[in-house]
Formats: C-alpha cells, sequence, structure tokens
C-alpha cells in the first residue's frame, strides 16, 4: 500500500486568478471594475462569483443537479430577478451576465410564476 503525501496541493493558475476575483469583489470592486482588471467579460466575472463564493443567496437543491449547479442556478436565477427590477430589459440581462435571451425569459417566466403563487399563498393566509 502506497503513502499519502501530506504535501499540499499548490493552487491552479484558475485558482490563483478566481481567489484574486473574490477578493476584489470583498475589497469593494464592482464586477465591471473587476472586469477591466482581469481583462474579462462581467458575465465571466460573474460565473466566477457564482461557482467559487456564491453570492449569499438561498440555494435549493434541485432534482438531478449537484450542489455546484444547484448553487449556480439560483444564484443566476437571484440575479436575473434583481436585474429586471432594477429595469433591464432580457437583452441587456443576457449580455450583462452572458447568457442567451432565452435562458432570461425563461428565467423572467419561473419569476412570474413564483410571485404569482407567492400572491395566492398571502391571500389564502389572510382567510
Amino acid at each position: 500500500m502506497a503513502m499519502m503525501s501530506k504535501t499540499k496541493k499548490k493552487p491552479s493558475v484558475n485558482e490563483k486568478r478566481n481567489q484574486e476575483i473574490i477578493k476584489m469583489i470583498d475589497e469593494g470592486y464592482t464586477r465591471k471594475e473587476v472586469a477591466e482588471i482581469m481583462k474579462m467579460s462581467v458575465g465571466g466575472v460573474g460565473h466566477i462569483l457564482i461557482a467559487e463564493k456564491g453570492t449569499g443567496y438561498k440555494t435549493e437543491k434541485r432534482k438531478g443537479m449537484t450542489r455546484r449547479q444547484a448553487v449556480a442556478y439560483s444564484q443566476l436565477h437571484e440575479q436575473i430577478k434583481s436585474l429586471s427590477e432594477e429595469g433591464c430589459s432580457a437583452r441587456e440581462i443576457g449580455e450583462e451576465l452572458a447568457i442567451a435571451k432565452s435562458t432570461v425569459y425563461t428565467h423572467l417566466k419561473r419569476i412570474r410564476i413564483e410571485e404569482a403563487f407567492g400572491k395566492e399563498e398571502e391571500n389564502g393566509n389572510r382567510n
């Protein structure tokens, strides 16, 4: 039986970059500022934050998804909801998050359903 080494694995170049991005966001830089500094897209910064850190939103475990996929889905859903509430169009949201406009529409449809369901629950709880 071979002995396992107790040395720590060095972080890869991508891991170092991701850690630097998270540190910059924690220091108060905007995603746009980080993207310019790191020479990448704003959507790319967002995807790294979702995958590496999450952004503090509640995560729901979804059937057939790994925890990481569920985190990414929930984060994306909340980002779309937030940008929509700020008045951004589906095209603008898609560009900001580097996703297809059809994906934005799918999430917006689900958001409307969630909001309608929430209102029904509120009305039902009042009786």
